[in-house]
């Protein structure tokens, strides 16, 4: 069963970016509880790193893309949560299409824009209440 697991896991992160780290940790799940080599299911450490790398590549891409737009979905951690994504990926800034000036910049011009503080705000306060909602983060993590 756990080839199996291994192997629709290893077709997914072929095929999908999105979820790369929860399916990558699943996979390595598979195949320490199956007790066979990466090979056994047509991968190896390279692809695997390869798959990790684009999803840090695609995460921070995502993110910029939301910082540029800015608005409603501006989140002062956004220009943090793009070098840390870019970081984890062994990437640079110029990798994703940016640089620091930029993210400076984009930082500011949301920060400065009307209603910013108090949706980030407000933002906080329905995340303080859903996760203090008992049961509700186990369930959360149950679903992942």
């Amino acid at each position: 069963m756990s080839k199996t697991e291994a192997q629709k896991l290893l077709n997914y992160l072929r095929t999908e970016v999105s979820g790369y780290e929860l399916n990558l940790i699943l996979l390595r799940q598979e195949v320490e509880k199956g007790g066979f080599p990466l090979a056994a299911i047509g991968t190896s450490e390279e692809e695997l790193e390869e798959f990790r790398v684009s999803g840090c590549k695609v995460d921070s891409q995502e993110l910029l893309e939301v910082l540029r737009r800015g608005g409603e979905e501006y989140d002062p951690a956004l220009p943090d949560a793009i070098r840390n994504a870019v970081e984890r990926g062994g990437l640079a800034l110029t990798d994703i299409g940016t640089s620091e000036e930029e993210l400076r910049a984009l930082n500011a011009k949301a920060r400065s824009q009307p209603g910013a503080l108090e949706l980030l705000h407000e933002r906080r306060r329905k995340a303080e209440k859903y996760f203090s909602t008992p049961g509700t983060f186990e369930t959360v993590l149950k679903k992942l």
